[in-house]
C-alpha cells in the first residue's frame, strides 16, 4: 500500500490525490502540519494517516479537541499541572504534550486556544520544552504537532485572536481537505465503503444502492460532508428492510433536497398545483415514515400543525397507520 494513503481515507478525485501527495511529504520527517477543512471532511483521519504511516508510528497518537474543553482547563490538559497549582489540583497531572512525546499530538480546532496558551504552545514548538502549570522544571518533549481547524485563521489574525508567529510556526506543511460537494465523484466509493463497514458490523447481508438512490445521494449538497454521508448510510443499513437502500431509508432532509432539485417544468397538461400536490404528499409520507407514523412528531418535523397534517393526509388519501 502506498504509505501516503490510509484505508479510511477514500477518494480518487484530483483534489484528494493532492491530499495524498502532501501526506506522503511528511511521513519521513517530524514536520508540523496544519490541516484545514470544513467540519466532517475527515481532518482527524488525515492526522492518523500521517502518524500511523510515519517514522513516529511506534509512538503514541494523542488527540485533543480544543473546542470541547473549558478555557480554564485547556492549559492544564495540554501541559499538565503540579499538585497545588490551583484550587482543585490535589495531585500532579501529566499533560497531553508529555503523553504524546515520541509520537504525535493532534490539536483539533486549534483556534480555540486563548493567547496565553498560544504563547506556551509556541514555546513548546520552538524549544521542545514545556513547563507544567505551577511548576518550574523544564520538561523535554519530542514528536510531531498536527493542528487542525475549520475556521478562517487569517480572519483571526486580523482580529488579534490568533498569534501571527504561532500561525507561521504551525503552517510548515499545509493540507486542505475539500468539502464533499467539490468531489461528488467520490460519493459512490464512499457509499460502498460505508455499506461494507456497517453491513459487517450488523452481521447482515451487504446491501446495494440502486441507481435512483445513488442519483439522490449525488444531488444532495452534503453540508456535513463525509461524516454526514457516513451517518446517512449507517442509518439506511439499520433502518432499511430490504436488500436495497431506498430513498425512504435516508434522512428526510436528503429526500427533501432531492425532491426539490428534481423538479422540472410540467409536461403535457400537468398543472403547477398538481405537481406541488405530488411533492407535498411525498414529503408528508416521508415525515410519517421518519417518525414511526406519529402524526404529532411528523407535523413538528414539517413545521405544520397536527390539524393541518390530518387534513392533508385525508386530502391525499394517506393511511393513518
Amino acid at each position: 500500500m502506498d504509505k501516503s494513503k490510509n484505508e479510511n481515507i477514500i477518494g480518487k478525485n484530483p483534489k484528494m490525490f493532492e491530499v495524498y501527495k502532501r501526506i506522503g511529504k511528511v511521513v519521513d520527517n517530524k514536520a508540523t502540519v496544519l490541516i484545514r477543512g470544513e467540519t466532517g471532511t475527515g481532518k482527524e483521519l488525515v492526522a492518523r494517516a500521517i502518524h500511523f504511516n510515519s517514522i513516529l508510528r511506534e509512538g503514541p497518537f494523542v488527540a485533543v479537541d480544543c473546542a470541547s474543553l473549558p478555557e480554564d482547563l485547556l492549559e492544564s490538559e495540554l501541559f499538565g499541572h503540579e499538585k497545588g497549582a490551583f484550587t482543585g489540583a490535589i495531585a500532579k497531572r501529566i499533560g497531553k504534550f508529555e503523553l504524546a512525546s515520541g509520537g504525535t499530538l493532534f490539536l483539533d480546532e486549534i483556534d480555540n486556544l486563548n493567547l496565553t496558551t498560544q504563547a506556551k504552545l509556541l514555546r513548546a514548538l520552538e524549544e521542545k520544552k514545556i513547563e507544567r502549570t505551577g511548576g518550574t522544571e523544564s520538561i523535554k518533549v519530542d514528536g510531531r504537532i498536527i493542528a487542525a481547524t475549520h475556521r478562517d485563521l487569517e480572519k483571526a489574525l486580523r482580529e488579534g485572536s490568533f498569534r501571527e508567529d504561532l500561525y507561521y510556526r504551525l503552517d510548515v506543511v499545509f493540507i486542505n481537505l475539500p468539502p464533499l460537494r467539490e468531489r461528488k465523484d467520490d460519493i459512490p466509493l464512499l457509499v460502498e465503503h460505508f455499506l461494507r463497514r456497517y453491513s459487517s458490523e450488523s452481521q447482515g447481508k451487504l446491501k446495494y444502492v440502486p441507481l435512483k438512490t445513488m442519483d439522490l445521494l449525488m444531488r444532495y449538497n452534503w453540508p456535513g460532508n463525509v461524516r454526514e454521508l457516513e451517518n446517512a448510510i449507517e442509518r439506511a443499513v439499520v433502518m432499511g428492510k430490504g436488500d436495497a437502500i431506498l430513498a425512504q431509508d435516508l434522512p428526510l432532509e436528503i429526500q427533501k433536497t432531492s425532491d426539490l432539485s428534481c423538479l422540472t417544468l410540467p409536461s403535457g397538461r400537468t398543472s403547477l398545483e398538481e405537481r406541488m400536490g405530488e411533492l407535498e404528499k411525498e414529503l408528508i409520507t416521508g415525515a410519517l415514515k421518519e417518525t414511526g407514523r406519529v402524526q404529532v412528531r411528523a407535523a413538528k418535523l414539517l413545521g405544520i400543525s397536527r390539524r393541518i397534517i390530518k387534513y392533508k393526509m385525508e386530502k391525499y388519501g394517506i393511511e393513518k397507520g
